[in-house]
């Protein structure tokens, strides 16, 4: 039973989210500390997937950013898509306050942008970082949210 601990810890939502947060930790720690070289090595490492005389080849950076990331949104999707079927945002009600901060959480960035090209906060043409931090809040609501 070497790796009993780490089933216990995911048979329940709480697992996913808390190591999403250690990942994003480590991942904070070693960008800022005397391994950033070699964490940067590490990130540009290629990688390829291929079929017969087809392949894609990328760094890992990209394919964390691009397959990773497009694979977690879509389990986000799928996850929301549950709690407003059969879940606690079925009820209209419910789902006022969320369905709001989501809104508010595309809008804000969409019109940062114009007012700060506006008003020359940026360079011209230079977008706002958009990044929904939506790991944050679903570790969060994960070890907050009610044991049934």
């Amino acid at each position: 039973m070497r790796f009993a601990w780490s089933r216990r810890l995911f048979q329940h939502g709480e697992g996913s989210g808390i190591a999403l947060m250690l990942a994003s930790a480590l991942a904070l720690i070693l960008a800022n500390s005397p391994f950033a070289a070699i964490y940067d090595l590490l990130l540009s490492v290629h990688a390829s997937v291929r079929i017969g005389d087809y392949g894609i080849e990328k760094p890992l950076l990209l394919w964390i950013n691009d397959g990773l990331m497009a694979i977690f949104f879509l389990l986000v999707g799928l996850e929301i898509k549950r709690e407003v079927l059969e879940g606690e945002l079925s009820n209209r009600k419910r789902a006022i306050l969320p369905g709001a901060a989501a809104i508010g959480g595309m809008v804000s960035p969409a019109l940062c942008d114009p007012v700060g090209n506006r008003y020359r906060v940026l360079p011209r043409g230079h977008g706002f970082a958009r990044q929904s931090g939506a790991h944050r809040f679903e570790a969060l609501s994960d070890c907050t949210r009610d044991q049934r």
